[in-house]
This record gives C-alpha cells, structure tokens and sequence, in this order.
C-alpha cells in the first residue's frame, strides 16, 4: 500500500509545488513498518528524538564552530550562509516567472531531486513524531473509546496548550547574545520539544471529548465529517487549482506571456481609472466577502463529497490508491 502512494506521489509531485508536505508523508510512513511492533514505551521515546533531532544536530555544529572560530567567527559564518543564494530555488523562481509550464516541472524536479538528496531531509522530524503518537492512540484505542482513556486525552491536550504558551510568551522572542545565532534559532524553536505546532492536540482531544460526552454534536459536525473522508481529494484539488492560479495570475490571453493587443491594453487602462475612481470596500466589506466566498466553497465541497461518497463510498484518491492495490 505504501509502496503504491509513495509511486503515485511522485508521479505528480512535481507538477504541483505543495505536495512537498505530501512526499513527506508518504517517505516517513514507511518507518512505521519496522516500529510497529515497538513496546510503547520504545515508541515515545523514538517520538522525543524525532522531535528534536534536527534541533540537536543543528546545535551540535553550532557549537563546532563556536569553539573554532569563536562566537564572532561563527556568526559571520551564519550571516554568510544566509546572504549566500541557492543556485537551485533561484532557478525554481525564475521558472515560476516565465510562461512555460514544462520548464516549471523540469524546475521542480531539479529541486526535488536537491531537496531529497540532502542529508537533513533523512534526519526525523515531527512529522515521523506525530505518526508514533497517532499510531500509538490507534494502538490503545483512544479514538475507540475515549472515555474510557480521557485522562490520557487530558494529558496530551495540558501538554499541547503548555508547549504552545511557552513558545509564544517567552521563547520565539528569546535573546540568547551569549551562545552564536545557529543555536540561539534552536532555542527559539524550544528544541522542537517545545513548539507551537503541538497546540492541534488541544483541539484534536477537544473535538473526541466533545463527540464522546455529548453525542448530539456528532450530528451538528456531520458535514465537517463528509469533508474529513474527503480531505486528501480535497487538499489535492486545492492545491492544484492554487498553483495553476498562481503560476496564471491573468486571466485572458495575458496569462503568462501571451501576447496582449493595444486594444486590451487601452481596455484594461479604463477598467484601472474606472476601479480607482470607484469607493474602496473597506476592510468590513472585504472580510465579508471573504467569509460569504468561504461558506460557498466550503457547501460546494461538502455537497460533490457527498454525492461522491453515495456512488463511491470514498475519497476519489483513496478509490485511486485502493484500485491500484486491488
């Protein structure tokens, strides 16, 4: 199964630059094979250094050139590596501003390629952290039986509410002149122990509490439910549609360096007097508009998930993944 994702991953991967988050996925699933037979005990601790692992290697050659080159030394060693611009995203934004979508897609699989090849990219993160957690929750059957496992849900919602507060009063604003730069960015990341990112256990342990002790709600976050079946298929067509947008900012024969008449030009000089003569919304006005735009898309997406789900009973993704595996 996990064979037949990653190859259909990588198929389309690089026609759409946001499914760098899904090739993540994809790559550090597959660990989950060799650990799941792990005690949990083995598991948690496998999470911690997940966590932090990058964190601790980036600090360990903080510290190497700390102590050869000193803390002047090493941050102009850091300054350095900022200014210095990477050869491969240069390439990639200036392929993202010119009109051919191939040589875009061969952009982006010359980045793949420097992205995934790089030693960081096989250090875990959090990703591999939160799939040990959720593992491990599937193992206990917390999803199952919440009640019986409330105390747990607690725990791990104080601990998301506790790592979110400290990151945010005190530690991404954190003044560390006495340690070079390379460390003090660590110290503001909490080490990836202490992140701001943990904050979804609140919410995830909020939404099963709720579903668990007060049942009515599960009919009230039906639709939130249809979308969740949906949500790889969702994600992927919005990201596609969010990329051809953006790599097609003009609509019209203007998109992306199609040749554009004086007459469309002098046309399109009217419309800008036009709109700059016309009273701005204001920011009321355009908050409204992006609210009424949200709720249209999110009842069109719950209502075709729906319909979808009737004939198919899942995801198109899912139907895709699990014909190729039948």
């Amino acid at each position: 199964m996990l064979r037949y994702v990653n190859e259909r991953i990588m198929v389309v991967a690089p026609f759409f630059r946001s499914f760098r988050i899904l090739l993540d996925y994809a790559f550090w699933g597959v660990p989950l094979l060799f650990m799941r037979r792990w005690s949990t005990r083995s598991l948690l601790v496998a999470a911690l250094v997940s966590m932090s692992a990058l964190s601790l290697v980036e600090t360990a050659k903080g510290a190497h050139e700390w102590f050869t080159l000193g803390r002047q030394g090493a941050d102009a060693v850091a300054e350095a590596r900022r200014a210095s611009p990477n050869p491969t995203w240069t390439a990639l934004k200036t392929a993202q501003a010119q009109p051919g979508y191939p040589a875009l897609v061969r952009a982006r699989l010359r980045a793949m390629r420097a992205d995934y090849l790089r030693w960081a990219f096989l250090i875990p993160g959090a990703n591999l952290a939160l799939f040990i957690l959720g593992f491990l929750a599937l193992r206990r059957a917390v999803f199952d039986s919440p009640k019986k496992h409330t105390r747990i849900i607690l725990v791990f919602m104080a601990v998301g509410i506790f790592s979110w507060a400290v990151w945010w009063l005190f530690l991404r604003n954190l003044n560390t002149n006495f340690v070079p730069q390379r460390i003090t960015a660590q110290f503001r990341n909490g080490f990836g122990i202490l992140s701001e990112q943990w904050l979804a256990f609140a919410y995830i342990g909020g939404i099963v509490l709720l579903l668990a002790y007060r049942p009515a709600w599960e009919r009230r976050l039906a639709a939130f439910g249809m979308a969740g079946r949906m949500a790889l298929t969702n994600y992927l067509i919005q990201i596609a549609v969010l990329d051809v947008l953006s790599w097609c900012r003009s609509p019209g024969p203007a998109c992306r360096g199609a040749p554009v008449s004086s007459a469309d030009l002098r046309c399109r000089g009217r419309g800008h007097a036009a709109l700059a003569r016309s009273p701005s919304p204001g920011p009321s006005g355009v908050a409204l508009a992006l609210v009424y735009l949200w709720k249209a898309a999110a009842d069109a997406e719950v209502g075709l998930g729906g319909t979808w789900l009737e004939f198919f009973g899942g995801g198109g993704v899912y139907c895709w993944i699990q014909s190729a595996v039948d």
